[in-house]
């Protein structure tokens, strides 16, 4: 599982020096051509998906966010989660403070956290489990079941080892060794239940990693499905990736996909309203492959 951006960079890099020269030098529009057509062939890798794809926005809502480490009160968050009527929340790195605060100004919704993780959901918590990730054991995966209206509806979160690309060859191969573990964990955990499940995290991954694609071949990548534009989420204040994701299983229809504003984290949320119904009889795949 190569990080895809080793190979997507030079190919950007190279398009717009094709495109820069063409513009110095009046060259043929055929070079022009060949820079842009070289900057969409890596719009798939990039996460980049076709505008006008979302249907109409009815249905339960969920939303994943890392609020980061360092973060306290986040007033931002509660608005956002007000303002967009969000059902349930999947959080990452939470030392205690963040959630505890949304769980102070949301005081009728239910919470389950454990470990830096934590699920806030405005229907009632059935029941929870977590594993302890192999790779990483101060990190779990977390699940909670809902009672949405009478229907069960499994939620998951986690986050996942970072590809640490900007440090030594013996760190970069360690992370895909990690990933390739987690890979075979998470989707021991997503099979391990025939409830309709959503599944939101921060992955470390962009659409085009090995990883997100054999998810994306198992499961509906909401953002793929249902999501415009880039859909980029980190860093929060110009992201340039999408490395967080949201996904559901079969018995659950993406209907809309978006990313959200920077909320005050080193990340900006993926949410998405799904329907709840009978199982699909074909899933939508990932744009990325």
């Amino acid at each position: 599982m190569p990080p895809p951006l080793l190979v997507v960079l030079p190919v950007v890099i190279l398009a717009a020096g094709l495109l820069v020269h063409a513009l110095r030098r009046r060259a043929p529009v055929a070079q022009y051509g060949l820079g842009l057509g070289l900057v969409v062939a890596c719009f798939p890798a990039l996460g980049i998906a076709p505008p006008g794809r979302g249907l109409a926005a009815t249905g339960l809502r969920v939303m994943t966010l890392n609020v980061h480490f360092d973060s306290r009160e986040m007033p931002r968050v509660r608005d956002y989660l007000r303002a967009q009527s969000i059902d349930v929340l999947m959080v990452q790195e939470n030392r205690g403070a963040p959630v505890a605060y949304l769980q102070r100004e949301l005081p009728h919704w239910h919470v389950y956290a454990h470990a830096s993780h934590a699920i806030l959901s405005r229907y009632p918590i059935v029941s929870t489990a977590e594993e302890p990730l192999k790779s990483f054991p101060t990190r779990s995966i977390i699940s909670v079941v809902l009672d949405v209206k009478g229907q069960r509806v499994r939620v998951l979160t986690t986050h996942l080892t970072a590809p640490q690309m900007a440090r030594s060859t013996t760190q970069m191969l360690h992370a895909g060794r990690a990933k390739r573990t987690e890979l075979s964990q998470l989707l021991a955990v997503m099979k391990g239940s025939s409830l309709p499940t959503i599944l939101g995290a921060d992955f470390n991954n962009p659409p085009a990693h090995g990883f997100t694609r054999a998810l994306s071949q198992r499961f509906e990548n909401c953002f793929s499905a249902r999501g415009s534009g880039p859909g980029w989420t980190y860093p929060a204040i110009s992201p340039i990736i999408r490395i967080d994701h949201l996904y559901v299983t079969n018995g659950i229809a993406t209907q809309r996909t978006w990313v959200g504003p920077d909320l005050g984290s080193d990340h900006r949320p993926v949410i998405a309203v799904v329907n709840l119904g009978p199982p699909r009889t074909k899933r939508s795949r990932d744009v990325s492959r």
